[in-house]
């Protein structure tokens, strides 16, 4: 009996160590493509009035990162001291970069929202487009009615 104990131990031992050795170093986080999709469902249900939802998914010294999901036109913004990544998950948007941000106001520590933006680029962004926009770079992510978009932003602070 004192063998089959001293097996038994052994072997949650042997499985304690493999689940520990199997873990993530720390500070790598990682997320499936599938998680990543399944964001567009659960994000849906939680929207603001301004047709909005995200949710963080990190902060990583110099950058964190979140998935958002629209159906509906985003405001104007001016990021003082962050560049952002899109990474665009499902459906689909126009991004308008450049040009001016209307009536901005700055709503917390380096970040300006307006209304909208005036003038700039419009480009198409697609499911699998990646779009990065400089700090200090008016954009705006527009959304036809009837259309969504999910995608990562990756938020990086620019010294």
């Amino acid at each position: 009996m004192e063998h089959k104990i001293a097996r038994f131990a052994c072997l949650i031992i042997t499985m304690a160590a493999l689940s520990v050795s199997a873990a993530d170093p720390p500070g790598v986080k990682s997320w499936t493509s599938a998680e990543l999709k399944d964001f567009e469902k659960s994000l849906a249900s939680k929207m603001s009035a301004q047709k909005v939802a995200s949710e963080a998914l990190g902060s990583f010294g110099n950058h964190n990162m979140l998935v958002a999901h629209r159906e509906g036109n985003g405001q104007g913004e001016v990021h003082e001291q962050q560049a952002d990544v899109f990474v665009i998950q499902t459906g689909e948007a126009v991004i308008r970069v450049g040009g001016e941000l209307v009536d901005g106001k700055q709503v917390r520590p380096n970040e300006l929202l307006g209304p909208s933006v005036r003038g700039g680029l419009e480009k198409k962004l697609r499911a699998g487009d990646v779009i990065h926009v400089p700090a200090k770079t008016p954009h705006q992510m527009l959304v036809q009615s009837g259309q969504q978009v999910t995608y990562l932003v990756v938020k990086v602070t620019e010294h």
